[in-house]
Formats: C-alpha cells, structure tokens, sequence
C-alpha cells in the first residue's frame, strides 16, 4: 500500500495508527475503536494478508510489538524483524492467512473456545458455519 494513501485515509477516520520501519519492512500498529473504522482498517489487512505479509490485529489490548528474533531460514539460523505476540488473560489476536485464504485467531478467551460460542456472538443479521476438521 501507498504510506501516504494510508495516512490520509487513516488520518481522516480519525485511526490512532504508528508506522514501524525496519530494512525494507514496514509494520503499521493502529487502534480501531468501532466498526467504520475497523471496516477501513480490515482492508488493508486483507491486502497486506494478501500478499503474504503479516496482517494481524488482537481485540481490545494492543498485543503485539516488533523485535529481532532467530529463526531458522534457509540459509541458516540469522536474525529477522517480526511480529511478537504476548498474550494477556482473556486476549485474543487475528491474523489474515497467505494468500488472504482465511483468518485464524488464537485467543485466551472463552468466548472464542468453540465455534458455537463464536457463532452465538455474531449480530442475527450474520450467519455462521459449522464445519468439521480433521487431520
């Protein structure tokens, strides 16, 4: 995306946002109070998703921040900037799958511990699939 496209666009919905750099990176942390906003912050999730880059966001408490980690690559162990997530009891945190396939969520709460207690939190107008994964 377009740094100034999402400042203007963030900036005149009133979205708390901080932009991160680091190399060629670019991590982008913002704090949605409602859903107009969370509508204009989800597309550029689903677009960062996408392509491939990290696109998360956690509900109600800011989880995430951004440190040099080691990982094991290709071409050896080495250390990389990326996202790390630090749970809180009740925390939940999404992130939009490669390819922009799927959201996954991992989450502490007990609202979102089966998928009949999520289904059960959607607005009426919202319906929810039950679906059987196996291995």
């Amino acid at each position: 995306m377009d740094e100034e496209e999402i400042d203007n666009t963030f900036s005149s919905a009133n979205i708390e946002y901080a932009k991160l750099k680091m190399k060629k990176k670019r991590f982008i942390k913002s704090k949605v109070q409602d859903n107009e906003q969370f509508e204009i912050v989800m597309s550029y999730l689903y677009s960062q998703g996408s392509i491939n880059d990290f696109a998360g966001w956690s509900l109600s408490e800011d989880l995430f921040s951004f440190d040099k980690r080691n990982m094991k690559t290709l071409l050896g162990r080495r250390k990389v900037h990326m996202p790390v997530i630090i749970f809180q009891k009740d925390s939940t945190m999404f992130w939009i799958c490669y390819d922009g396939s799927s959201a996954i969520s991992i989450s502490k709460d007990t609202l979102f511990s089966t998928s009949d207690s999520i289904i059960s939190s959607f607005p009426t107008s919202v319906k929810g699939i039950k679906f059987e994964y196996e291995e």
